[in-house]
């Protein structure tokens, strides 16, 4: 490992450290809610059951606060890391010194409008062979953009740095209902398709038919619920910030050699 990336390879290997210690959390939850399940259910007719009735997420148990802090830490270590990077560039470019330090940091960029400017700002007095690798990474350079590892990443950190810590929420991986209903015959299901998020009310399943007798027909459910945790966006939170940091070492490792 080269001792001038040394600083930026610690921020990575900090921000895995991280993503592996929330993977943890998350497991031990999701063990200690074994027998408990994460969300309960209702079931809802809008018409009396005459054509169908509904199941709805009931109340859900809210996820720890803390995961949202654990996710801030890595996105601000996998920042950093990009950001030691280009400090190094810039020691070993034509402007060590540079007027302004501040600003000095690794662009991360959707579009190319004013990329030079951008960069001489950004990476002052780096050279031309450090800043073709540099623009080869950008976010522009793929359709679309927003979808790059660095675009995400450039969106959650400073979303997490300067409004509010990133909230997470469960979303189904798999749920199978047993279900036993007396006085409905039914005809058809449909399942709500994914992406789906576990939001108090959210619809899971309408089942379509008719009430074979004058009483409310009866419904008995249980269920099995495997829950996986996710962005706000519906982008799972574990993959999310492996492929930032998958996106980062191969960033570091092509710099490695040259610096």
């Amino acid at each position: 490992m080269s001792d001038k990336l040394a600083s930026a390879w610690a921020k990575l290997d900090r921000a895995k450290f991280h993503v592996d210690a929330l993977q943890q959390e998350i497991a031990g939850w999701t063990k200690d809610k074994i027998g408990r399940q994460p969300f309960g259910v209702v079931i809802e007719s809008d018409d009396n059951y005459e054509r169908s009735f509904v199941i709805r997420v009931g109340e859900v148990v809210p996820l720890p606060t803390l995961w949202s802090l654990m996710i801030g830490d890595a996105l601000c270590n996998f920042r950093a890391s990009l950001d030691h990077l280009a400090w190094q560039l810039v020691q070993v470019g034509q402007s060590p010194n540079p007027d302004n330090p501040h600003e000095v940091g690794f662009p991360i960029r959707l579009d190319d409008k004013g990329i030079r400017s951008i960069l001489g700002q950004k990476l002052p007095g780096v050279g031309h062979r450090h800043l073709a690798i540099v623009r080869r990474y950008q976010p522009y350079n793929q359709s679309p953009p927003s979808s790059h590892p660095l675009a995400i990443l450039n969106d959650l950190s400073g979303k997490d740095k300067h409004r509010t810590i990133r909230l997470v929420e469960g979303r189904p991986q798999t749920y199978n209902f047993d279900m036993k209903i007396e006085g409905f015959a039914q005809e058809r299901y449909e399942q709500t398709p994914p992406p789906l998020m576990i939001r108090k009310g959210t619809e899971l399943m309408r089942f379509y038919g008719r009430k074979t007798g004058q009483a409310t027909p009866k419904v008995e459910m249980t269920g099995d619920f495997s829950v996986g945790i996710a962005f706000e966006d519906n982008t799972w939170v574990i993959s999310t910030l492996n492929t930032i940091g998958a996106m980062a070492r191969v960033i570091l490792s092509e710099f490695e050699p040259i610096v």
